[in-house]
């Protein structure tokens, strides 16, 4: 009768030793309904009301969940920040900096930081856009679903599928509509060009100085190159190359004629660009 209890007792006792021990533990319900918070050589976890351990003591320190999206919690492990989910999986490991609030870019987006680099990860916990740029824009500012990004100092454009359709090349690029609808003045080794609205280089930078269209004919824009004058038309096309050293408006002397010097000597041309 004896050996019965005394096998019953030690039965019972490594029952218990069987569990894992916590240096602390928390009330139940606080961060997720029938889980607790416990803690282990300074590192935290969950443990759910059964007494099993749904997310194993790792994490330096845990956000409530439902903070940065529903059924997720912030988490930072060795100084890096990720997320995990309501059932306890690491939905995005512990990689970031930092990772801001979603929906403040585009919907379901956050922004993250790696190694001093920006990008995004959406709320599936997919990276649509790896940290590679040095600062993002808000989307929308230049052109619609579009944002400006900066890469080791030079300027181009993502959309908002994550794409970069204009690769970061140029130390500046204005708004889009301010010389010709749907085109953006951009500046590439100190010289100045346009891109469209798909992207695309219509006029590659290779001018001083781009005037804007309309001044001297009806779409056309004086260009300065190499310190020569000349013009370009609405389709990105040199209908005059630069070659005079000035060029008067038209219509002055005689209509649709233009004063033209080069090489010091004055000619004219006409409104298709040709020498008189």
């Amino acid at each position: 009768m004896k050996f019965t209890i005394y096998l019953f007792a030690f039965i019972l006792l490594s029952s218990f030793d069987a569990g894992p021990s916590y240096d602390a533990i928390g009330e139940f319900d606080i961060y997720r309904t029938n889980w607790a918070l416990v803690q282990q050589d300074g590192l935290l976890g969950f443990i759910n009301d059964k007494g099993e351990e749904v997310v194993s003591p790792q994490y330096s320190s845990i956000d409530m969940f439902d903070i940065y999206r529903t059924n997720w919690a912030l988490v930072q492990q060795d100084g890096l920040l990720g997320f995990i989910n309501d059932k306890g999986e690491e939905v995005v490991s512990p990689q970031y900096s930092s990772i801001d609030m979603f929906d403040i870019y585009r919907t379901n987006w956050a922004l993250v930081e790696q190694d001093g680099l920006l990008g995004f990860i959406n709320d599936k916990g997919e990276e649509v856009v790896s940290p590679q740029y040095s600062s993002i824009d808000m989307f929308d500012i230049y052109r619609t679903n579009w944002a400006l990004v900066e890469q080791d100092g030079l300027l181009g454009f993502i959309n908002d599928k994550g794409e970069e359709v204009v690769s970061p090349q140029y130390e500046s690029i204005d708004m889009f509509g301010i010389y010709r609808t749907n085109w953006a003045l951009v500046e590439q080794d100190g010289l100045l060009g346009f891109i469209n609205d798909k992207g695309e280089e219509v006029v590659s930078p290779q001018y001083s100085s781009i005037d804007m269209f309309d001044i001297y004919r009806t779409n056309w824009a004086l260009v300065e190159q190499d310190g020569l004058l000349g013009f370009i038309n609405d389709k990105g096309e040199e209908v005059v190359s630069p070659q005079y050293e000035s060029i008067d408006m038209f219509g002055i002397e005689k209509d649709g004629w233009a004063k033209v010097k080069k090489d010091g000597k004055v000619t004219f041309i006409n409104s298709k660009g040709q020498e008189i």
